[in-house]
C-alpha cells in the first residue's frame, strides 16, 4: 500500500472524503475536504438511520481516537 493515501472532496463530497477518512482510517490517512457540508443532507425512514454527518462532533468525541490528517 502507498504511503499515507488521500481522499479529496468539495461541498458534499467533502463530507464524503472525512467519513471515508474516519471509517477507514487504514486506507486513507490524508483528507482535503472544501466547504464540507457537516449538516443532515440526507433524511431516512427509518429512525435508528443517522440523517447524515451532525453527529460526527459528538461521534468522534465518544468513538476510539483516529489519527487522519484533515
Amino acid at each position: 500500500m502507498p504511503y499515507s493515501p488521500a481522499v479529496i472532496g468539495m461541498s458534499s463530497g467533502g463530507i464524503c472524503s472525512f467519513k471515508v477518512a474516519w471509517q477507514r482510517p487504514e486506507d486513507f490517512s490524508r483528507v482535503i475536504s472544501w466547504i464540507g457540508s457537516f449538516t443532515s443532507i440526507q433524511r431516512h425512514e427509518d429512525p435508528a438511520v443517522p440523517d447524515g454527518v451532525q453527529d460526527y462532533p459528538d461521534n468522534i468525541l465518544r468513538e476510539d481516537h483516529r489519527n487522519p490528517r484533515v
